[in-house]
């Protein structure tokens, strides 16, 4: 599936907007039932561990699952195939682009998806490290 295909059949579907737990589901849900291969929270290299939760965000609890360690800051919300797709419903567009640009250095990744909420977060760069960034609005659900 190529990045082209992937905001498409995103875009094309009604997806919460509330919480990044929330979308990561719906998103997990559609891909089950379109048969889509995917890898979720994906590590893409190594990096530090977590050792408290104090170092993960609230929001990411519920996708963490128990605070063994675990590889938070070099995982990416899913892997298709060699496209990389983060899941983002706030945060600064600095922020996001620093992420999105780790991310583009990692050797499983040949492009990105930035699935948000957020009209602002839109004006990721369309290229980072050498690797194309494509962007999937959903908004409030109506796409």
């Amino acid at each position: 599936m190529t990045p082209a295909d992937l905001v498409a059949m995103l875009e094309g579907y009604r997806l919460p907007t509330g919480t990044e737990a929330e979308l990561n589901r719906a998103v997990r849900s559609l891909f089950e039932r379109r048969s889509v291969a995917f890898e979720p929270e994906a590590l893409l290299f190594k990096g530090e561990p977590v050792r408290s939760a104090d170092e993960i965000p609230k929001d990411d609890w519920e996708q963490v699952g128990p605070l063994s360690l675990q590889l938070i800051k070099n995982r990416i919300d899913f892997l298709v195939g060699r496209t990389g797709l983060e899941l983002k419903v706030d945060g600064s567009l600095q922020a996001v682009t620093s992420q999105l640009s780790r991310y583009a250095q990692a050797d499983r990744v040949d492009a990105l998806v930035l699935l948000t909420t957020k009209l602002r977060l839109c004006r990721v760069p369309p290229m980072l490290n050498g690797k194309p960034v494509v962007v999937a609005l959903c908004s409030r659900g109506i796409l």
